[in-house]
């Protein structure tokens, strides 16, 4: 691993690095995460790191400063580096060379969760960026989309870590709740990234952080926002039930406040329904007029076209998804070819879930070498940063499908060699990067 891998994997600049192994200060951010890093190690990486330390400094009891179970001194210490410590350099060169397993997103980012919760409720002494903050959040909402998702998660991340620290430094209450909303809004996408790279348990709790944010600047929009873009998380988490419990929490925050949430909300709930059964058809059926109407309603006064808004092309790749789910293939085309015209050509994830439909629905209709051919061909025109997660295991649900007759026909195999490759390059992988 070089100095660029090793900045990457903690979620910090190159420069920050380089400065560290020329002597300066680690600022606190980047401590932070050195010492989420450090959490992840297995027993034996770390056992050899502190053999390391000891080797250097002799005459330094500070073989416990980075176990797993070092909160305490952790406290006592100001930084991961001090005048009894070894030289940066030394300490970077040594974990960079480490054998471990990979740093999971969801842990290096958890501890910045906790600090972020302390922070909401936090007394500081000043602030003067409301506005640039703001803007930043601003900024996400519109790439968020067009941006891979581990590009996206670690700007944002460094992003959040300086917004904490201007929560920290509220002078007024007015100013501590305008610092609030975009700190909502982003850690509301924070979570859905990682959603996307299904780490459904570090996303959940990053939602609630957000919840918590946007109730604490009194704002029932932003936080029903928050509710359903929660809600479309736990469909992939398969809770459809969850699904519709959040929704409905989201409609009748808003019953008085029409809203982006208030008119996403029935297309979360016919996708949640399409999951549940033959039974629940009907009940798909009815949410898919109401997301509709509710659209219509909506779009009139409103045409927000960012991930803080909800769009046309959100509308019709819902439609597609709960019609490809309870089986009406012939209208679900339709709506996959509008969500197609709508989506930008950069917004990739999206794009190829609706893609995904399209071979659900191809199978469902016989075609199933067709629909194995399309796939791979949708697979394959992925480049690697677009191969999330999430769109592999949806790929892995659709081969799981295919009838087991299929299993020797040219394009199966070929899928099935596909998902395999990308499984061994860590697309598949729950919860490793």
């Amino acid at each position: 691993m070089n100095k660029t891998d090793f900045a990457r994997t903690l979620g910090i600049t190159l420069r920050s690095v380089t400065n560290w192994e020329n002597g300066a200060p680690l600022a606190p951010f980047s401590e932070s995460m050195l010492d989420s890093y450090l959490t992840t190690l297995s027993g034996d990486v770390l056992e050899r790191y502190r053999a390391n330390l000891h080797r250097l400094n002799p005459g330094h009891e500070s073989d416990n400063r980075h176990d797993r179970t070092g909160d305490e001194t952790r406290k006592q210490s100001r930084s991961p580096i001090d005048d009894e410590t070894p030289s940066p350099r030394d300490t970077i060169n040594h974990l960079a060379q480490r054998s471990g397993p990979p740093v999971t997103i969801g842990a290096t980012i958890g501890q910045l969760r906790r600090q972020l919760d302390t922070s909401l409720t936090a007394n500081g002494v000043n602030d003067s960026t409301v506005e640039q903050w703001q803007a930043i959040a601003d900024s996400y909402g519109r790439t968020y989309r067009t941006t891979p998702t581990l590009d996206f998660l670690t700007r944002i991340t460094q992003d959040m870590a300086g917004l904490r620290t201007a929560i920290d430094q509220w002078r007024t209450e007015a100013q501590r709740r305008d610092l609030l909303r975009p700190a909502a809004q982003m850690a509301g996408l924070l979570a859905t990234g990682l959603v996307n790279l299904a780490d459904h348990r570090e996303s959940r709790s990053w939602f609630q952080t957000a919840r918590r944010a946007a109730q604490e600047c009194h704002d029932a929009t932003l936080e029903a926002w928050i509710i359903v873009r929660h809600a479309v998380s736990a469909l992939y988490w398969d809770d459809a039930h969850g699904a519709l419990a959040l929704t409905g929490q989201a409609i009748a925050l808003t019953a008085t406040t029409p809203c982006i949430a208030s008119a996403w909300a029935p297309a979360v709930q016919a996708r949640a329904y399409s999951r549940l059964g033959p039974s629940r058809r009907e009940d798909t059926r009815a949410a898919i007029d109401r997301a509709e109407v509710a659209y219509e309603d909506f779009a009139a006064g409103h045409g927000e076209q960012h991930a803080y808004g909800y769009t046309i092309a959100q509308l019709h790749f819902y439609r597609s998804n709960a019609l490809t789910e309870i089986g009406d293939t012939a209208t679900a085309y339709g709506a996959q070819g509008a969500a197609l015209a709508y989506y930008e050509p950069k917004a990739s994830l999206d794009s190829t879930l609706v893609r995904m439909d399209r071979a659900f629905c191809l199978s469902k209709d016989g075609e199933h070498e067709e629909a194995a051919r399309f796939a791979t061909q949708t697979l394959k025109a992925l480049s690697p940063e677009h191969l999330a997660p999430i769109v592999i295991r949806r790929a892995n649900e659709f081969a799981s499908e295919l009838p087991r007759a299929c299993r020797n026909l040219v394009p199966v195999r070929e899928l099935e060699d596909v998902l395999r490759g990308s499984t061994r390059a860590g697309g598949g992988s729950d919860d490793e990067l």
